[in-house]
Parts: C-alpha cells; sequence; structure tokens
C-alpha cells in the first residue's frame, strides 16, 4: 500500500470512531450535510464497483442514497418516458447508478432558479431525487436547466460495511464539484479523479476538517 493510501486509512479510520459519536453535535439534521464522492482506488476488486465514482448524498430519514456517476447505458431517457421532450449530448442517456433495485429511476438535476419538490439539495442548486412523477414533469415541461443526469439502480451496503472499505483504503472521499457531477467525458471521470488524487490536486476529506466526510452507509 503507498504512503498515501496508508496516511489517508489511518485519518478515515480515526475520523468514523470521532465523527458516528458526534454527528448529532456536527449537523443539524440528516440531510443538510452536501453529497461527497466516493472514489474507488486503484485494484479495488469489487466488480460492482471497480473504477467508479459515485456520488453520496444523506437523507433526512438518516440513509445515504448513492448513484455511480460514470457508467452511461446505450438506453435513452425517452425510452424510459415516452412523451418525453427530446433530450441532446448526454443528459439523454440513461446511467447504470448501481446494483440495487436496478428498475428504480434516480435523477441528478441542475436548475437554474428554483428547488424542485422532493428533491435532495447536494449543493448550490444541485438536487438528487427519486420522485419518478417529478422526472416526468421536468420532462415534459419547458423547464431551464443546466444539467440532468438519469440513472436506473442506486448503490447501498449494509450497516457499517462502507465504513469498513473506507477504511480498508478501498474507497477515497472527496469534495464534488458541478463539473464532475456533470462530466463531458463520464468514462474518463474516474481516471481523471485518481490522477487528481495523487498529485493532490483534489480535496480529499479528511478528519478535523469536515463532517461531511463520513456518510450514513445504512440502507436507503
Amino acid at each position: 500500500m503507498s504512503r498515501c493510501r496508508s496516511t489517508l486509512c489511518c485519518r478515515v479510520l480515526l475520523f468514523l470512531a470521532l465523527a458516528f459519536s458526534t454527528l448529532p453535535v456536527i449537523a443539524a439534521k440528516a440531510g443538510d450535510e452536501p453529497g461527497v464522492l466516493l472514489v474507488a482506488a486503484p485494484g479495488y476488486g469489487e466488480p460492482d464497483f471497480s473504477k467508479t465514482v459515485l456520488l453520496l448524498k444523506r437523507h433526512a430519514r438518516g440513509g445515504t442514497l448513492g448513484v455511480v456517476l460514470n457508467r452511461p447505458t446505450e438506453t435513452r431517457v425517452d425510452e424510459l418516458f415516452p412523451g418525453a421532450r427530446p433530450l441532446k449530448g448526454l443528459a439523454a442517456q440513461v446511467y447504470n447508478g448501481g446494483p440495487a433495485d436496478p428498475g428504480q429511476v434516480v435523477f441528478l438535476v441542475r436548475t437554474q432558479t428554483y428547488a424542485p419538490r422532493n428533491a435532495l439539495p447536494v449543493f448550490d442548486n444541485i438536487f438528487l431525487a427519486h420522485d419518478r412523477q417529478l422526472l416526468r414533469d421536468i420532462l415534459r415541461h419547458p423547464v431551464p436547466l443546466l444539467g440532468l443526469r438519469v440513472f436506473r439502480g442506486h448503490a447501498r451496503w449494509d450497516r457499517g460495511e462502507l465504513e469498513t472499505a473506507i477504511a480498508r483504503g478501498e474507497w477515497y472521499l472527496v469534495e464534488a464539484d458541478a463539473d464532475t457531477l456533470f462530466a463531458d467525458d463520464p468514462e474518463a471521470m474516474w481516471r481523471r479523479l485518481v490522477a487528481r488524487i495523487e498529485n493532490r490536486d483534489v480535496r480529499i476529506l479528511v478528519p478535523g476538517r469536515d463532517a461531511r466526510a463520513a456518510p450514513a452507509a445504512v440502507h436507503w
């Protein structure tokens, strides 16, 4: 294991021991924290998550919703929602959001002037939701959007499972940013993020600086 990976592992172990014991003091309520990125470490062998980048967002019920950002499929959004207004570019594709509940639709939307109903704020004007009717309404009406990603399925871990994997150095926790969430080349997303992490050109969330670094890895 590299020195960087070993240092990160030790820091996360310490942080997980502290953050979960103080979480009610750190956050006013679950769901307030911005979303974070979970980046698979090089060599991580879990088939479902090898070379993946996920967005994690806590919701008000205390669980975490996670979707894989960099696995576009050949399915188009208008195949799932007949009658939807035509979408262009990467917004028109459906992404494989993860192995859990593959029939469920989750979407990430960036708006100009409004907060969609029943949506989780990720940060700024970016939201994550699994309200199928909300997505149908967005697709059928000319609501100004700055970005859209539609996923089938999501990621889910048993209680403690994700924390253990992070402590083993299998994942990096990274601050999320809009350019990554709506990247124009999702298949290169993981490689670019790992290069930035190794070059220390991206902010890795570590203990003592970010309470949001520890997602609530429970069933959603």
